[in-house]
């Protein structure tokens, strides 16, 4: 699945966002947080572990 958006839109509606952050596996805080850059990569990678969405790497 796949979220489109519009090319003319200037801002996302609340269920757009919603469907983006179900398609990253991220709560829809969590996606907020992302978007507003106070969750780095680093953590989004965190969060998908601790949630068993993916599985943890070494490194």
């Amino acid at each position: 699945m796949f979220t489109k958006t519009s090319h003319g839109a200037r801002e996302l509606d609340d269920g757009l966002l919603g469907r983006m952050a179900k398609q990253c596996r991220l709560s829809r805080a969590d996606f907020d947080r992302l978007i507003d850059c106070p969750l780095d990569r680093d953590g989004c990678e965190a969060k998908l572990v601790a949630a068993g969405v993916v599985a943890a790497t070494a490194t």
